[in-house]
């Protein structure tokens, strides 16, 4: 197998506004963000911009694979907690997107599940789905990738326990087909929108507190990549450099 030659890394960068001065956090990170900004020009076309204040203080989750001198993205999404939009004064963006493409009852929708939840830190916005160009012409490749995906975002959402996700699919690269297979369900029947900073694309937003079969078992199947992650917490960082500086 391709991927038995191959070595990967699960990177989490959590809160990079902190850890944005070290040199291997930062290369890491914009090696991502120009990853999404490529795939999404491929996509979309010029002038798409896949990130936002919350790339600050969000979860950044990568996929890499691990050569001698470098990690290099494969994929990568980010996740924006509630409870961190309401720390940074930044509209929860599901709810944002919603308020500017969407129908109303999808804006109350997201606020009766917010209200349910009645906990900011146990839901999450997911987006800015990317992969890298130069790793989707293998078709046995590319299989292995939605596999591993399907283990990260179930085990992301496990060990920050956040069990309820909101997030977009776009129907042209069918995103919305895969959070379909994974066990996410459209947030109602007024769920299919036209998003203008796609350049009016057609997405789905979608809304799961329970993941399916399959992904549990592709989580179970790839649990030593999450295992071995890389994991670069910016608020631990903080906490330890403000004891070092008392």
């Amino acid at each position: 197998m391709f991927h038995d030659k191959k070595k990967f890394k699960v990177v989490v960068i959590d809160y990079p506004i902190f850890t944005l001065d070290d040199p291997f956090c930062s290369n890491l990170l914009g090696k991502a963000l120009k990853m999404k900004f490529d795939g999404y020009e491929a996509a979309y076309g010029n002038n798409i911009l896949p990130l936002d204040k919350a790339d600050f203080f969000g979860t950044h989750i990568i996929f890499c694979e691990e050569t001698p001198n470098e990690l290099i993205p494969i994929f990568a999404y980010k996740a924006t907690p509630l409870n961190r939009c309401l720390d940074n004064y930044f509209e929860f963006p599901g709810l944002s997107l919603m308020k500017s493409d969407g129908d109303p009852s999808c804006v109350e929708e997201i606020n009766r599940i917010i209200a349910e939840v009645n906990a900011p830190e146990l839901i999450s916005f997911d987006s800015s789905w990317a992969q890298n160009l130069d790793y989707r012409q293998d078709p046995e490749l590319k299989e292995w990738l939605k596999e591993v995906m399907m283990m990260v975002i179930v085990k992301h959402h496990e060990e920050f326990n956040i069990p309820h996700m909101i997030t977009c699919g776009v129907v042209k690269v069918k995103t919305d087909q895969f959070f379909l297979k994974i066990g996410l369900n459209k947030l109602n029947d007024k769920a299919h929108f036209y998003q203008k900073n796609l350049k009016g694309s057609e997405a789905v937003i979608f809304y799961n507190n329970k993941f399916s079969l399959i992904a549990n078992q592709m989580a179970f199947k790839h649990a030593g990549l999450w295992r071995n992650k890389l994991l670069i917490d910016g608020l631990r960082v903080r906490e330890l450099r403000a004891r070092g500086a008392a």
